[in-house]
């Protein structure tokens, strides 16, 4: 993915404000979800993917795993991904449910 130096910067800019929105309150996993949205836009795969493991443990996790399933696609584990995305719809019908 192609982006410009100033949607680079731009980037950069929003992982830093998500950063320390983290260091001031780690528990907010949804936080980690968007800053692995921004990683995953930078095609920082490894980034994303780990921010995605904690942001998967907040109350709707089915963003989170939908993330990792993308990104699973792009590494070509087309099983692992389907079974984010299983457990993506499984955990969108519970979090519907609430």
């Amino acid at each position: 993915m192609h982006i410009t130096e100033e949607q680079y910067a731009s980037c950069q800019k929003a992982i830093a404000h998500f950063t320390e929105a983290i260091r001031l309150s780690p528990m907010m996993h949804f936080v980690y979800k968007h800053r692995a949205d921004v990683y995953y836009q930078l095609g920082e795969l490894d980034a994303a993917y780990a921010d995605y493991e904690i942001a998967k443990r907040s109350q709707n996790p089915h963003r989170a795993l939908v993330g990792m399933a993308k990104i699973d696609f792009c590494r070509d584990d087309h099983d692992l991904a389907i079974k984010h995305i299983d457990s993506a719809l499984h955990a969108f019908r519970s979090y519907r449910r609430i």
